[in-house]
């Protein structure tokens, strides 16, 4: 799935690459930036300058012009009114192009790959974003992405699924700099497994997930340790908020064909699998410690018997 996630981000990237062009002409001036002057036939008057703190230029024979906030079209016509006033030009050809941008920088987090902060070209979005930091990862919630600006505290729902895997590009805003996107970790919509498997951790939930599909996700059993034929699944009753379920299938006799004991998950499982018929309480309570089933598991015990 992450595979098809970063195709879809790879092809409209580069969409997104072909229109990149034409950006200068719209893109703001800011202070740093390095502009290219050049005047057809007027060597003296071509240079590379800098865009100063104060937002000005100094430009050969037109003095100090302001930049900052503006187009490079209207800089040109500003310059060309003075090159046709200090040096009795008629019609002066001016140009002026970037010769490489202040950095621009916007931060991503949350469910991606590589979270951070990642200098952008004028005119990348936020499919870009998404791009540098190594694409949404399974445990993002990407309907509830948010988008702030810098300096505002009101963010900008993105519905990234739409743009990624339906191909909606009305919320493909243009990143500014300073942006942060924040994708939540979709606690509600994943499982957890423990105990002795090889990879214990939080496994994205995938309608329909068994429990096979869970503990291969987790990387099978630890051989000569793990007790499959004791797992425990916790789970959340349904209609008695704290109050917790215990299934125990016995995944030693799915393998040997009874399907019946591939129990079908639910959101927010809790699947731990013990090494030996005696639990390892500190095991348990240190996996639940950061999960809501604690306060009920502390209530009603586990595997009949109070945690300390």
């Amino acid at each position: 799935m992450k595979a098809a996630i970063a195709t879809v981000v790879f092809l409209l990237s580069c969409l997104f690459a072909f229109g990149q062009t034409s950006s200068s002409s719209t893109y703001l001036i800011r202070k740093d930036d390095v502009l290219r002057i050049e005047v057809y036939g007027e060597q003296q008057a071509s240079d590379i300058v800098t865009v100063g703190s104060d937002g000005y230029v100094s430009a050969p024979f037109a003095g100090m012009v302001k930049a900052e906030g503006r187009t490079t079209d209207e800089l040109v016509a500003d310059l060309t009114q003075l090159y046709m006033k200090n040096l009795r030009l008629r019609d002066p050809k001016v140009s002026v192009t970037f010769d490489h941008y202040a950095p621009l920088r916007a931060w991503a987090g949350g469910a991606v790959g590589k979270p951070g902060e990642f200098d952008f070209r004028p005119g990348d979005t936020i499919v870009n974003l998404i791009h540098f930091a190594g694409d949404p990862t399974d445990l993002g919630n990407q309907h509830r992405a948010i988008l702030y600006h810098k300096g505002m505290a009101e963010g900008i729902p993105i519905d990234l699924f739409n743009i990624l895997r339906r191909g909606d590009l009305t919320q493909n805003y243009p990143l500014q700099d300073g942006d942060r996107l924040e994708i939540p970790i979709d606690t509600t919509n994943q499982v957890q497994v423990v105990g002795y498997v090889q990879r214990p951790g939080i496994l994205p939930y995938r309608e329909p997930m068994t429990l096979a599909d869970a503990i291969a996700e987790a990387g099978g059993e630890i051989q000569g340790k793990s007790r499959l034929s004791k797992i425990v699944i916790m789970r959340q009753s349904q209609g008695s908020p704290g109050r917790i379920v215990q299934i125990k299938p016995d995944f030693v006799a799915y393998e040997h064909g009874d399907a019946s004991q591939n129990v079908l998950l639910q959101p927010k499982d809790f699947i731990f699998v013990p090494a030996t018929n005696t639990p390892d309480l500190s095991a348990i309570t240190n996996a639940v410690s950061s999960i809501f089933y604690i306060d009920s598991v502390l209530r009603t015990g586990f595997f009949g018997l109070r945690l300390p």
